[in-house]
């Protein structure tokens, strides 16, 4: 093994070696609104986090919440005059419906995916967190006094 200092070729090896490989581009069949929201995930993530075989799962995803952003849309434009009409009733009970299973396979691919915040900490880095936060250390959220 070489002691000292490495050379310029050394050095411009080892950056050629550690080249990531670019994010992986939306699936053509994705919605813009989707596509968007794939995008917008990949660039938080190294590009090696998630794997070819998973790109289905990210995919379905991003519709789950893209449907789910479109039911909510049309949630907030309900009013409740509209509740008066025969089946405005019913029509925003289904709405509400869509939307929860919408919202529950956005979570669940989300997990799947390791995307949410308690998949990204191990055991013990989790229980360390939550013990700094119980030691009564400045909470970012809360007003300065």
């Amino acid at each position: 093994m070489k002691r000292g200092r490495k050379s310029s070729s050394e050095l411009a090896s080892i950056a050629i070696a550690t080249m990531a490989a670019p994010a992986p581009d939306a699936p053509y069949d994705l919605s813009d609104e989707a596509a968007e929201i794939w995008r917008t995930i990949v660039a938080t993530l190294p590009a090696d986090f998630v794997p070819r075989e998973m790109h289905d799962v990210l995919a379905a995803h991003c519709r789950h919440v893209a449907t789910g952003r479109f039911i909510s849309r049309e949630i907030d434009r309900f009013t409740f005059d509209w509740l008066k009409v025969d089946g405005g009733i019913d029509r925003l009970a289904k709405l509400t419906a869509i939307r929860d299973r919408e919202v529950r396979g956005a979570l669940a691919t989300a997990r799947a995916l390791r995307l949410t915040s308690q998949s990204r900490y191990r055991p013990e880095r989790a229980a360390t967190a939550r013990q700094a936060l119980a030691s009564g250390l400045e909470k970012p959220w809360e007003p300065r006094e």
